[in-house]
């Protein structure tokens, strides 16, 4: 054959051979199988490029306060909360950025809450910006307005005395949440005047919680919400409260709405001021009560009533005690977060009339200190308790007030029941913190427009605002005057001389506006019994000069444990 010639030495085998002349091409042919991604909740919402968000103005910003649930590891991030406009959109979006050393973790874990409901009293999530390199953010349907800025109506920092009702009666009718939420969470839309739960944002108070007015009937098929624009007219937003619901709820709410200005107390007073204040009308500058409440007061008493800074695996441990303390149980990683929590007091009773003083005990980590000696391990290891003691009761005498003020009011222990006291050595092993305390109050007041809606109560109802005669038709105590009657005068006198000023602290690091209510629903109507106030051309004048001398009940104290 042509193409052996020249070859020698060949051998075949076989029957069959091909002979090809020219180019010789292969041709592989390789079979493609496609793998799918898997899907993930991530794909049921729209990844919006940076490029393509136009932010048109900023609403507020806030801190994030959550933590990791993996590692509960703190989260440092701050959110930043705009309204915005995207490509090919015609309508503007609530758009929420996160910056921070833990920006992308508050970013998921935001995502992770608003995509796992579909609620319309929650915001709508419609899509987020995964940009590791940038700010991530999400992206909400609609443009809502945070509810603080209405309840406060732009600069004012008293609540209105018909908003902070009506949205508490839509917080209810909505079923925005169980008892009680942080205002700071809550948002309005503008489109229907409905409540939704929405992203932090930062207000005038580090925590102020909107409440429910008690039992109040609400027809599901009578329900409305007011426009919006509605919000403006409180005669109309009074009107309304009129038609749905029971005066004890218009009261209370009116009462929720009062302001707050903190003052720390000196070692007497913090004595006194929680047993002999309760009940009463206070002036503080002159340290004169000018009413009280004239009922038992033996049934009154102190609970816990909220925990703030606490990790969540520390508060659900929380057993109250048969001598009435209260015990957390804490592991070694939740030490590491036990830097500063606020253990809140309210006073509860079981009369239709009472008071709330709020204590607070802040338990800030104290530095650490290398231990001397040796340390158990297994001490170490094992979980510590750290035991509240129970606050004296407003009935309990001067000496037991004393040793609890002047005392611990905290201790860590190593066994469940509270009766051995970890050794120095573990306690600065473990970094717990040791303590002591200071008191402090909540002068709280109402403003002119809190009378005038008193008033327009009185006179719908068909009584004299000069009379208690509405005070006694709702069953409810009537305080007694303490001292001189003539240093009150009819509140129409007072409105045009009344310049509210104050030197002392805002009540921006605790709560203002009532928030120191307990949340079983209780009457607490002590100040809507009060329709009157303090004569300004006598005894009682405002000026910058001399301070504030607004008449105030002594409602809400708070006690400060930080570390030694």
């Amino acid at each position: 054959m042509e193409f052996l010639r020249g070859s020698s030495d060949n051998t075949f085998s076989g029957g069959q051979f091909n002979n090809i002349q020219g180019s010789q091409h292969t041709t592989n042919i390789y079979q493609s199988v496609r793998q799918e991604k898997e899907f993930t909740i991530w794909d049921d919402y729209r990844r919006v490029r940076t490029g393509d968000i136009y932010v048109t103005g900023v609403i507020g910003e806030s801190t994030v306060k959550r933590e990791g649930k993996k590692d509960r590891r703190r989260v440092i991030a701050r959110r930043t909360i705009s309204l915005a406009r995207l490509e090919g959109k015609d309508k503007e979006f609530l758009h929420v950025a996160y910056d921070g050393p833990d920006a992308f973790k508050a970013f998921e874990m935001d995502f992770e809450r608003f995509s796992s409901v579909k609620n319309p009293i929650f915001a709508q999530l419609f899509g987020y910006n995964d940009n590791r390199h940038g700010l991530p953010a999400l992206i909400f349907h609609d443009e809502l307005v945070p509810l603080v800025r209405v309840l406060l109506r732009g600069t004012q920092a008293a609540a209105s005395p018909v908003l902070l009702p009506y949205f508490s009666y839509l917080f209810d009718a909505m079923q925005t949440a169980n008892v009680r939420l942080d205002v700071s969470e809550l948002w309005v839309d503008p489109r229907t005047g409905t409540l939704r739960r929405g992203p932090y944002i930062q207000t005038p108070y580090s925590e102020w919680l909107l409440l429910n007015l008690g039992p109040i009937p609400i027809l599901e098929d009578r329900f409305s919400p007011l426009s919006i624009q509605t919000y403006k007219d409180s005669s109309a937003v009074f009107n309304y409260l009129i038609r749905t619901l029971p005066m004890h709820a218009i009261l209370r709410g009116i009462r929720l709405s009062s302001t707050g200005v903190w003052e720390w107390l000196n070692h007497d007073d913090a004595i006194s001021m929680p047993r002999s204040f309760i009940g009463t009308v206070y002036n503080w500058r002159r340290r004169r009560i000018i009413a009280k409440y004239v009922g038992t007061r033996e049934r009154w008493h102190y609970g816990l009533y909220h925990v703030k800074g606490m990790p969540d695996a520390m508060r659900e441990t929380q057993t109250v005690m048969e001598d009435g303390s209260t015990r957390f149980m804490v592991t070694p990683e939740d030490v590491q977060d036990v830097r500063a929590m606020t253990l809140r007091y309210v006073l509860n009773g079981t009369d239709d009339f009472c008071t709330h003083i709020d204590f607070r005990l802040i338990l800030q980590r104290k530095e650490y200190i290398s231990p001397q000696g040796v340390i158990d391990t297994a001490a170490v290891m094992n979980p510590v308790y750290l035991f509240i003691r129970r606050a004296p009761h407003p009935s309990d005498n001067e000496t037991i007030w004393k040793f609890w003020v002047e005392g611990e009011g905290c201790y860590w222990s190593s066994d469940p029941l509270g009766q051995q006291n970890v050794s120095e050595v573990i306690r600065t092993s473990l970094e717990l913190p040791s303590f002591f305390h200071s008191l402090g109050i909540v002068r709280r007041y109402w403003g002119p427009s809190h009378y005038e809606t008193a008033e327009k109560v009185h006179r719908h109802c068909g009584f004299d605002p000069k009379t208690t005669d509405l005070t006694r038709s709702l069953g409810l105590p009537v305080l007694e005057v303490v001292g001189d009657d003539n240093r009150f005068q009819i509140l129409e006198e007072w409105e045009d001389s009344y310049s509210p000023t104050s030197s002392s602290e805002s009540c921006d690091e605790f709560e203002a506006h009532g928030n120191c209510t307990s949340s079983d629903g209780s009457k607490s109507d002590d100040e809507e019994i009060i329709l009157y106030q303090p004569d300004v051309d006598n005894d009682y004048t405002f000026s910058e000069d001399s301070g504030s001398d607004q008449v105030v009940y002594p409602r809400s104290a708070a006690v400060r444990w930080t570390t030694a």
